[in-house]
């Protein structure tokens, strides 16, 4: 009722003048107000475009204010940076390292780990953050008083170590911090800026600076100086960029977060920005907006991208490297306001627009109405006309037609009524036509039913197929009833189809399988999709089978599940071989590390990462020595190139999309021993991989076929014939006439590795067999056709594509196609098979050839399997004395081995040390490893060990633990003191005797720094002989047990100092590398207190021999001598040279009237002022 009132100007009982008159008036109104509306809106977007223009210029010159204020601080570092004292302490710490770049970043970080380790008040810290102890560290201190925004400030050398700084920092060690490495800049400089952080301890907002720190001599950076800048300054000229009543601006960072907001937490906080929004900001460099925010309120947006231009000027590389950093930054000034404020004005026009719109609108509708009344007078007489020709008087009179419009529809009319009366005729041949019409549909029908017929035929041959292959084919309905088997399914189940069909499908599964398919045909429903491959077991009348399952459900047109085809695949043999294969994995994890056979990894630059210790009875090494060699060291030049060769061929290959990542090699290289002669081994290598299947190291197995090199060659081709060529094949179905191919299977395409069915269709069968075995097949087929007996299933090998040989299992019968006796082989891929008996024979010779004793148990203890290699350490002749009894009687102690026992059922694994009894009734001691073998579903079935005979190793470690015992009881109480240090020089030991020569006991010397523990003077003496005696190592040309004696002033805890006489020598590794330093020291106080006792009484002697005793003064033959040197050396040098020559007047009547002591004194007093 509402949709009729809201049409009730449509209605067709209203007269034609007052439709005339509504439409006429509603195409005035709908012409003004699309006029109108376009004028408004050109109008608005103008007006809007001026507008966001002026915001975005708002925005460029934030941008140019922000450039100005990081100009303005890097300029305050860059004059601290250039001040001759910072230059200065940088450039003598730099000077200070003396050694290679490995050995001062060593050094820098073993100073970082004692500055972390350091308390606040250590003389370490002081020297680098109290200025009046460090001159660059009070400069520093006055920068920041000066600068009151830069909160901290720091100065490192060219290894990123700290020289000076306000404050103590967290590490000493910066060369690892992101903004040491911008501003070092592989020593080429430049200016690093960080993103601000919000510093909730100090409740500020500050950023990182870093500035390169240049010498004036070379030019070259040689540290970096770092502030951390409190960004107050900059949010106080963000928050004065205001307009309005919401006007504000904004700064974002590269990534579209926010960074300075001066009203963030109000309600017009800029985090209700969609994400949209601020990411359309970063797409262009500047520009405006508008748009709204999660709260639905639209806001006028302009924004600039802070990016400033270098200036090409030799002298402002500071200022073009900080300007670089700020675009780096990728900052963005953004400006806005609310679209109700900022377009405010752009209203008021649109408002007035409106109004006068709304005026011409009334005006148009009142012309529209006079104008429909005068048009629609002709159409009432034609209305009516009309009336009478509905009512069945097609004769009825036309009112006149004038030229216009109206007139034209009259005319049009009169023709209508015409065409009506001739249509009536041509009904009845209409009639006639529909007639043949079905004639024609009953023919067919008829042709439809003769398809039917044919589609039957076809699927009766489709089923004749099906009961020629050798996988179980069933259908069952929606209920689990069996429908439909072919043949193969029926000779599995044991019964005739006529007993199978309508039976429950489940009758036949295992009862522990039942659920495991109940699940999976539940997922039959739920997916609607292939049923992907399962195992189960069936009964059968020949016993349990475990087959393979593949299926596919039905669905009617509703989506209701209707039935399903399932094939399935009887893979009995397979799994019985699986867990052959299993069990014998299980023992070659047991025995691969002490296998006669060599294993070892390496990783992919040739670096062994991996070795087994069978490595020392073939080639002499140990483990530890062949670890830290490389490839090359260990294999011959020739052996070498081969080795790199296929290396390069096998990672070339890892390219190509055909790869065999299950693919392996064997190589034959000469390989060095420790003696220096060569054996040549046989090694098989493979590339282990990630879950990926990329390559990420090697492994490999060698063997010494010094003795057999020609047999292995015979052997290695044998193993390359039956590698393993395709897993998990599927079988293929090949169908013949006579000799020539008629049709293949996908399957069968993939096996012989060909793409499309022509390629293999219309070829004889034989161009897909090995030549070896052409005859023989020839043969078979032949027999077959004179209707001999032929085996119905046999092996031979296959060709592929590219020519290459598999072996298969081939069963052949024949079928009827059309009246032609066709031939249907079926083919399996024989590759796994071949390879898993391979390997199972493999592996149960490597544990047959052990030197260690294997053997298996029942999981009642009683033995069921022994190698040799155990027969022979207990002493027994044959295994048939061995095997049957229980394993705890061939132990000591028979108790701790049932409890070994019963430790392995717990937990799955037992390793340690045990006491055997041999048969005549001596022991030996053997570790033992032992383990678990479990079932594919993890149940335990039996056990089995690995045995050592561990005698040998067990004295030498007695004999070793009686010599250490000895050793520390010399140690310990030796009158010397006996210590070590490592090559940092750090106390690694310190004997107790320590304390008696200088107080400190062991304990508190231990890992400190022998600098230390000397005095200057004898830490120059030390680091000399030190550096002396490393130049020599390095020439390879010293002596292992050559040693040095020197005599060093040590301190003592006490605070005094005592004289020592040192002797050291170098601590080696088994490549007689140095690796530490080993020292006696002797207190040679007495004796250093004799000597200068000594030596001053020789100096006392040797100048009374040339002087006068009561005066001092030189006597008469030095005086010549030291006459005749002076002439010598003015003739040398032709100078001239003077004697002075003193007489005393009146001495002799001085002394004799005075006296002779009288006369002595006067002598002493002359000769003090000469």
């Amino acid at each position: 009722m509402k949709s009729a009132a809201r049409l009730r100007w449509l209605d067709p009982r209203r007269s034609y003048a007052a439709k005339l008159a509504l439409v006429m008036a509603s195409l005035l109104i709908v012409t003004l107000a699309g006029v109108s509306f376009i004028t408004i809106q050109t109008v608005r977007d103008r007006l809007t475009d001026q507008i966001g223009e002026n915001f975005e210029a708002q925005a460029g010159s934030i941008s140019q204010v922000i450039e100005g204020f990081f100009l303005e601080k890097t300029g305050q570092l860059e004059v601290l940076a250039l001040s001759n004292t910072v230059k200065a302490s940088v450039a003598e710490r730099n000077a200070t390292y003396t050694g290679s770049e490995e050995e001062s970043l060593t050094q820098v970080q073993s100073l970082d780990a004692a500055w972390v380790a350091a308390a606040d008040g250590d003389p370490f810290i002081a020297s680098i953050t109290d200025p009046t102890r460090n001159p660059t560290a009070h400069q520093l201190a006055d920068f920041l008083e000066n600068f009151g925004d830069h909160t901290e400030v720091f100065v490192t050398d060219r290894y990123g170590a700290t020289v000076a700084a306000t404050g103590r920092l967290s590490d000493y060690y910066q060369a690892d911090e992101e903004w040491w490495l911008a501003g070092w800049n592989d020593g080429a400089g430049a200016v690093y800026i960080s993103n601000p952080q919000f510093d909730e301890s100090a409740e500020v907002t500050a950023l990182l600076i870093a500035v390169p720190i240049i010498s004036d001599e070379s030019g070259e950076v040689i540290g970096v100086l770092r502030s951390t800048l409190n960004m107050d300054g900059l949010l106080e000229l963000i928050a004065g960029t205001t307009f309005g009543e919401t006007g504000h601006a904004m700064l974002f960072d590269a990534s579209g977060e926010l960074l300075i907001d001066p009203q963030a937490g109000g309600s017009e906080s800029s985090v209700a920005l969609t994400v949209d929004i601020r990411q359309r900001f970063m797409a262009e460099v500047s520009g405006f907006q508008i748009g709204s925010d999660q709260n639905g309120k639209e806001w006028l947006i302009g924004h600039s991208v802070i990016r400033p231009e270098e200036v090409e000027d030799g002298g402002q590389v500071l200022e073009n490297q900080t300007r670089a950093a700020v675009a780096n930054l990728g900052w963005l000034a953004v400006v806005r306001q609310e679209a109700n404020e900022a377009l405010a004005t752009v209203d008021a026009i649109v408002n007035g627009t409106m109004v006068a719109g709304l005026g011409a609108l009334g005006l148009a509708s009142l012309v529209a109405l006079f104008v429909a009344r005068a048009i629609s007078r002709p159409m009432v007489a034609l209305g009516r006309t009309a009336e009478a020709i509905g009512a069945g008087n097609l004769d009825a009179p036309m009112p006149p037609a004038g030229a216009d419009e109206i007139g034209r529809l009259t005319t049009s009319f009169a023709n209508m009524n015409d065409r009506l009366r001739n249509l009536i005729g041509s009904l009845e041949s209409r009639t006639a036509e529909l007639s043949r019409a079905n004639e024609e549909l009953e023919r067919e029908v008829s042709e439809r039913r003769q398809a039917e017929e044919a589609l039957a035929a076809k699927t009766k041959e489709y089923i004749d197929t099906l009961n020629l292959t050798g996988d179980i084919i069933i259908r069952a309905d929606k209920r689990g009833r069996l429908t439909f088997l072919n043949d193969s399914a029926c000779q599995s189940f044991g019964k005739p189809r006529e007993e199978l069909l309508d039976t429950a499908a489940a009758t036949f599964v295992h009862p522990e399988d039942m659920e495991q398919a109940t699940q999976a045909f539940r997922q039959i429903t739920k997916d609607k999709g292939l049923v992907r491959a399962f195992e189960s077991r069936i009964v059968t009348p020949m016993g349990t089978r475990v087959v393979e399952w593949n299926g596919y459900p039905f669905f009617d047109e509703e989506g209701e599940y209707t039935g399903i085809q399932i094939t399935g695949r009887d893979i009995t043999e397979r799994k019985q071989m699986e867990d052959a294969l299993r069990e014998s994995d299980s023992r070659y994890h047991l025995i691969a590390e002490n296998t006669r056979d060599l294993i070892w990894t390496m990783d992919l630059s040739l670096k062994y990462t991996y070795m087994s210790p069978a490595i020392t009875r073939m080639r002499g090494y140990t483990v530890e020595e062949i670890m830290n060699s490389t490839a090359a060291e260990t294999m011959t030049p020739a052996s070498l190139e081969v080795a790199r060769k296929t290396l390069a061929e096998e990672i070339a290959m890892e390219s190509r999309e055909d790869k065999d990542v299950q693919r392996s090699r064997k190589l034959e290289l000469e390989m060095y021993c420790k003696d220096g002669s060569t054996i040549w081994t046989e090694m098989h290598m493979a590339f282990l991989r990630d879950q990926d299947g990329n390559p990420t190291g090697i492994l490999g197995i060698t063997r010494d076929i010094s003795d057999r090199k020609k047999a292995e060659d015979a052997l290695r081709e044998s193993e390359e014939r039956y590698r393993r060529l395709i897993e998990d094949s599927i079988d293929g179905i090949v169908v013949s006439e006579g000799s020539t191919i008629r049709f293949v299977n996908r399957a069968a395409l993939r096996m012989f590795r060909y793409d499309s069915e022509e390629e293999i269709v219309g070829r004889p069968i034989t161009d897909f067999i090995s030549p070896e075995y052409r005859r023989l097949m020839a043969e078979r087929n032949a027999a077959r056709e004179r209707g001999e007996p032929v085996p119905d299933r046999y092996e031979f090998k296959a060709l592929r594509k590219d020519g290459s040989e598999f072996p298969a299992e081939l069963s052949i019968g024949t079928v009827s196609h059309q009246g032609t006796i066709l031939s249907q082989a079926i083919i399996r891929d024989m590759t796994e098979r071949k390879q898993a008996e391979e390997e199972l024979r493999t592996k149960d010779s490597a544990i047959e050839s052990s030197i260690n004793g294997i053997a298996l148990a029942s999981l009642k203890g009683d033995l069921t399997y022994v190698n040799p290699s155990l027969i022979q350490m207990w002493g027994y002749d044959h295994d048939s004395e061995i095997l049957g009894r229980h394993i705890a009687e061939f132990w000591r102690d028979e108790e701790k081995a049932r409890q070994v026992g019963r430790a392995l059922r717990d937990r799955g694994s037992w390793i340690g040390e045990l006491i055997a009894v041999r048969r005549d009734g001596s022991t030996f001691d053997v570790q033992v490893s032992v383990s678990m073998v479990t079932d594919e579903v993890g149940k335990p079935i039996r056990m089995m060990g690995s045995f050592v005979d561990i005698t040998e190793r067990k004295q030498m470690e007695e004999a070793l633990q009686d010599s250490e015992e000895r050793y520390r009881l010399i140690a310990q109480n030796a009158e010397d003191v006996i210590w070590t240090l490592d090559m940092h020089m750090h106390y690694t030991y310190v004997s107790p005797s320590v304390t008696r020569m200088r107080g400190y006991r062991p304990e508190e010397l231990l890992g400190k720094r022998v600098r230390n523990s000397l005095t200057p003077a004898s830490l120059e003496v030390a680091r000399g002989a030190l550096a002396e005696d490393l130049a020599i190592e390095e020439t390879g040309q010293r002596d292992p047990f050559w040693s040095r004696t020197l005599e060093l002033e040590l301190n003592c805890k006490d605070g005094s100092t005592v004289w020592t006489e040192v002797k050291t020598t170098f601590l080696r590794d088994q490549d007689g590398k140095p690796i530490g330093i080993l020292g006696v020291t002797r207190d040679i106080s007495e004796r250093k207190k004799a000597e200068e006792e000594r030596e001053r009484l020789n100096a006392e002697l040797e100048m009374r021999a040339i002087t006068d005793s009561l005066t001092g003064l030189y006597d008469h033959a030095h005086f010549y001598q030291r006459l005749n040197e002076e002439i010598e050396r003015c003739k040398r040098y032709k100078h001239a040279f003077a004697v002075v020559m003193m007489d005393v007047d009146e001495f002799k009547r001085y002394n004799d009237s005075r006296g002779h002591q009288a006369g002595d004194e006067a002598l002493r007093l002359i000769a003090d002022c000469i």
